[in-house]
C-alpha cells in the first residue's frame, strides 16, 4: 500500500501549481501564433523576457515531473495519491484545451516548415497524454498504472493527430506533408496493436474496437493528405479539399482469424 504524503506536501503542491497557472496566465497577449509558434515565443520573449521564462521553465518542469511520476508509478505498479494527479488535471488540462484547439484558431498552413510536427503535435500529444492519465487515474484504480500510462500516450498521440486533421479539413485543406508521413506511421502502429488487443483482450474488447476505428480514421486522412500535399502531386488544392473519388488510391483494411491486413488499393473509386 503507498505511503501517504504529508498534508503539508500536498497543499505545497497546489500551492506551485497554483503558482505556475498564475504564471501561464500573466504572459504577455503578444503570444499570437497566426505567423507560427517560434513567433509567438519570440513576441512573448520581447515584450517580457522573464515573464515569458517563467511560464516556458515552469510548464516544461511541471510536465517532465508528472512524465516522470508516471513513469515510476508504472515501474512500481503502485498508483500516486489523487491530490497529485488533481494537480496534473489543473496543468495539463488547460495545456491541451489550448494546444488542441491551436488547428481551429490559427491557419497552420502558414506556419514554418516543421513547425507542426515538431512543436505543435508534441505539444498536444504530451499535454492530452497528461490530461487523459490524470482523469483515467482520478476514476479507475484498479487498473494497472502501466497499462494506464500506455494507453493514456496512445490516447494522447491520437488525439493530436485528430485535431490536426478537423482543424485542415474545417478551412478545407489537408495536413502538412510531414505530419501526413507521421500520421501514416502512427496509424499502422495503432491498428495493429488495437487489432492485437481485440484478439487477445476480450474483456476490454469494446474500447479496442473504438481505438482501431479511430486509427482507421487516421490512415485515411494521412493517406490523402500524403497524396495531396506531396511535391509535385497532380491532386489540385487550391479552394476546395479534394474529394476521396480524386485519389489514385485508398486505404485497404481487412480482417481476417488471425488478425487485420492494412495497406492500399489503386485505382478509382
Amino acid at each position: 500500500m503507498p505511503l501517504k504524503q504529508p498534508k503539508r506536501l500536498c497543499l505545497g503542491r497546489w500551492v506551485v501549481s497554483a503558482s505556475v497557472l498564475g504564471a501561464c496566465a500573466g504572459a504577455p497577449n503578444v503570444a499570437l501564433a497566426d505567423d507560427g509558434p517560434l513567433r509567438a515565443l519570440e513576441n512573448m520573449g520581447n515584450a517580457s523576457p522573464t515573464i515569458t521564462a517563467v511560464t516556458v521553465g515552469s510548464v516544461l518542469t511541471a510536465n517532465l515531473s508528472f512524465t516522470l511520476i508516471g513513469l515510476r508509478d508504472a515501474i512500481r505498479g503502485q498508483s500516486s495519491e489523487d491530490a497529485l494527479y488533481g494537480v496534473q488535471l489543473g496543468m495539463s488540462g488547460l495545456q491541451a484545451v489550448g494546444f488542441l484547439a491551436a488547428p481551429f484558431a490559427f491557419d497552420i498552413d502558414n506556419w514554418g516548415e516543421g513547425e507542426t510536427l515538431l512543436m505543435l503535435l508534441p505539444a498536444q500529444a504530451f499535454s492530452a497524454m497528461l490530461t487523459t492519465h490524470a482523469v483515467w487515474s482520478l476514476t479507475s484504480e484498479p487498473i494497472d498504472p502501466a497499462s494506464r500510462l500506455g494507453v493514456s500516450a496512445l490516447i494522447g498521440v491520437n488525439s493530436a493527430f485528430t485535431s490536426i486533421a478537423l482543424g485542415s479539413l474545417a478551412d478545407e485543406r489537408w495536413a502538412p506533408f510531414e505530419v501526413s508521413i507521421a500520421e501514416i506511421a502512427h496509424s499502422c502502429l495503432s491498428i495493429s496493436l488495437s487489432s492485437e488487443r481485440i484478439a487477445n483482450d476480450s474483456e476490454h474488447g469494446g474500447a479496442w474496437g473504438a481505438v482501431l476505428g479511430w486509427s482507421i480514421f487516421g490512415l485515411a486522412h494521412g493517406v490523402g493528405s500524403f497524396l495531396v500535399e506531396m511535391p509535385g502531386s497532380r491532386v489540385s488544392q487550391v479552394d476546395d479539399a479534394p474529394a476521396l473519388g480524386a485519389l489514385e488510391v485508398a486505404p485497404f483494411i481487412k480482417p481476417f482469424a488471425g488478425g487485420l491486413v492494412v495497406g492500399l488499393v489503386g485505382g478509382e473509386l
